[in-house]
């Protein structure tokens, strides 16, 4: 099943230009997790999906396939700007922190 399908892009879509107000508002809600929390946060759901995972390797993917796609070039000089409140752990791009201590979790 395509991204798509089940949500349109659009809906994640912002001129930054009208809601740059509405972006900053939103930046400054994002706290840091530390590792305690991260291993907390993502389990797996009765679907079998995992939930709380942060797969931005597959978000990115789904993102530049959209913008590339259909739209010819409504899309040529587009921006993407992209805020994680923690280390992508899921799919592609997912980074290994195991081997980290806590001395090196975000204490934000």
């Amino acid at each position: 099943m395509e991204l798509e399908d089940v949500m349109p892009l659009f809906s994640f879509l912002a001129p930054v230009d009208t809601c740059k107000d509405c972006i900053a508002s939103a930046l400054e809600t994002l706290k840091p997790t530390t590792s305690w929390e991260q291993s907390i946060a993502v389990g797996q759901g009765a679907d079998g999906a995992l939930c709380g995972a942060r797969g931005f390797g597959v978000a990115i993917e789904a993102l530049l396939n959209f913008l590339g796609s259909e739209h010819g070039n409504t899309y040529a000089l587009a921006r993407v700007f992209a805020f994680l409140s923690g280390p992508p752990d899921y799919g592609l791009g997912q980074l290994d922190t195991t081997g980290y201590g806590e001395q090196y979790a975000s204490k934000g």
